[in-house]
């Protein structure tokens, strides 16, 4: 009863906070008109700390209460899975967990056990991993409850390992583990780490992460999913499937919701449109020329952004669909998500290099800087006026002060 007591109020979290892949919603957005970030860094400049980290990993960070989260594995097998806490400020850590994998660590060479992103509720962190381990921990490091979803599908298990990133609403965690063995949906209670309801998947790999739009009028709290031939929706609390477009989105890249519109990779780029009376959205526009490739819809002050597979940024209009401009970036190979701060539009690529973008010059590169001997996978978190960026080796922090 105390847990729950704890769940149940939870407080709120800061609008600073960065709490799941891509921050709120997935947009990849701070929000803001006029950006505090620096519009350039090098390894010796606006770089205000850089953190060793003690294993590998492409999840990205998270920074709730000015504590930034971060995961990462090792091990031959990728059986010693890691959750990090580090201070905002100053980068000191200020603890770190570690536990046995129960499932499958196996991945690509290029990936690793830890290749989900942790998310936050504002009180806890939830850490998921390749090997379907889910570690509920509160902000001082202390283990809440501990799943090894494995245990009860033991054939789960991706030839390359999994990447989808849990996202948490409503007292609900939902882990979308798709693959060529056990393949389901699952929503967890945040207060006792027990399955709430499972939904079997068609048996596919699938890397993309699930996403929530906000229940409104008679519309309840929906959970996302998307496969390489549909978007479904389903109810948070009971998993109960709502609706359901046939079509063909990605596997890899995640869905965007900022308000009551979704961004899908969806035979280019669907803006689905979710009203107060009916479950089932409309589509509000549609453009097959907006690919994502490997990265996600960013949406930044009303521009919808896409970066495809050659490093090629399209901005359109997210309430229409229609382009504004294309620019090009290098054609190094991108696996993370651009982010977005004022008029800036920040890229990091395997190669290890970053990129800043003029928005207000049609994306125009003015800045770039190729850190020696890092790759970047991971998505950076942006808060407080500070970008933080996670590279094969190191927690890096961006800021002018």
């Amino acid at each position: 009863m105390a847990m729950l007591l704890c769940v149940a109020f939870t407080l709120p979290t800061s609008a600073d906070d960065w709490t799941q892949f891509r921050g709120a919603g997935g947009s990849g957005s701070d929000g803001t008109k006029v950006s505090s970030l620096p519009n350039s860094f090098t390894e010796t400049t606006n770089v205000t700390w850089k953190a060793e980290l003690p294993a590998k990993g492409v999840s990205s960070p998270i920074v709730v209460k000015d504590r930034v989260i971060v995961t990462a594995s090792s091990g031959a097998t990728q059986d010693r899975i890691f959750v990090l806490c580090y201070d905002g400020k100053s980068g000191k850590r200020l603890w770190k967990r570690e536990y046995w994998a129960t499932g499958r660590g196996y991945c690509h060479p290029t990936s690793a056990n830890a290749a989900p992103t942790p998310a936050s509720d504002g009180e806890f962190i939830y850490a998921f991993y390749s090997s379907n381990d889910l570690v509920c921990l509160d902000l001082d490091g202390n283990l809440k409850w501990f799943r090894g979803l494995t245990f009860d599908y033991p054939k789960a298990a991706n030839d390359v390992g999994m990447s989808s990133s849990p996202i948490v609403s409503d007292g609900v965690v939902i882990c979308q583990v798709e693959n060529q063995g056990d393949s389901f949906v699952t929503g967890i209670d945040t207060a006792t780490g027990k399955s709430l309801w499972r939904i079997d998947r068609k048996k596919d790999s699938n890397w993309a992460s699930p996403a929530v739009v906000a229940g409104k009028g008679n519309r309840p709290t929906t959970v996302l999913l998307t496969d390489r031939g549909s978007v479904m929706g389903v109810d948070i609390k009971s998993g109960k499937e709502l609706w359901k477009i046939d079509g063909g989105a990605s596997s890899v890249s995640s869905t965007t919701v900022v308000g009551d519109t979704a961004y899908l990779a969806m035979d280019g780029t669907v803006a689905l449109k979710f009203n107060d009376d009916s479950a089932k959205p409309t589509e509000a526009w549609k453009n097959s020329s907006l690919n994502s490739a490997n990265a996600s819809p960013v949406i930044h002050n009303g521009e919808l952004f896409t970066l495809n597979a050659s490093g090629a940024v399209t901005c359109c209009d997210a309430q229409s669909g229609t382009i504004k401009w294309k620019a090009r970036t290098g054609r190094d190979r991108y696996w993370a998500t651009p982010v977005a701060s004022g008029s800036m539009l920040f890229t990091f690529d395997m190669g290890g290099s970053g990129r800043v973008l003029d928005l207000n010059d049609k994306g125009k590169t003015i800045y770039t800087y190729k850190f020696e001997d890092q790759a970047f996978l991971g998505t950076p978190a942006i808060s407080n006026g500070a970008m933080y960026v996670r590279s094969n080796t190191h927690l890096i922090r961006i800021s002018e002060k």
